[in-house]
């Protein structure tokens, strides 16, 4: 489902395949590489190889508007809105430190939007070292006014 806005210009829509394509080039950055890989909600890693991998990825993606006044944005405010994001992380690799590291990323990307993320949900849904090891770890990075707070959730 896109997000759409109602502004003083009139309807912006932004789709998930927007963000798809951002996460594929936050993941395909150089010190990214090899430590995550983009996922199904399953656990299959999702291959920037593959011929669809953007929809494919778009299909798996949660992405929602945080309630606000008839979706609507005013001057300079934005809209905050809820993404969760599953991944597979690498054996051995700082499942804190990939989350931080995406998180900023994301973070950094979205200054551009009319949209802010209100709460950044990270799902671990795996672990790959030889084979993909099914796993169930949600990190969410909760933001508002004053600070970042971060929970593990398992």
């Amino acid at each position: 489902m896109a997000i759409e806005l109602k502004g003083e210009l009139g309807k912006i829509v932004i789709s998930r395949r927007v963000f798809a394509r951002l996460l594929m080039d936050i993941f395909d950055k150089k010190y990214m590489s090899g430590r995550g890989f983009l996922a199904t909600k399953k656990g299959k890693e999702i291959s920037s190889t593959g011929k669809s991998y953007i929809g494919e990825l778009a299909s798996n993606l949660r992405l929602e508007l945080v309630s606000n006044k008839n979706n609507s944005i005013e001057g300079e405010n934005k809209a905050p809105f809820i993404i969760e994001i599953p991944v597979i992380t690498k054996f051995g690799a700082s499942i804190k430190g990939l989350c931080e590291d995406l998180i900023d990323e994301i973070i950094s990307a979205t200054n551009k939007f009319p949209i802010y993320p209100k709460v950044i949900i990270i799902k671990v849904v795996g672990v790959k070292s030889t084979n993909i090891i099914k796993r169930e770890v949600i990190m969410e990075y909760e933001y508002d006014d004053k600070a970042r707070r971060f929970t593990l959730k398992s």
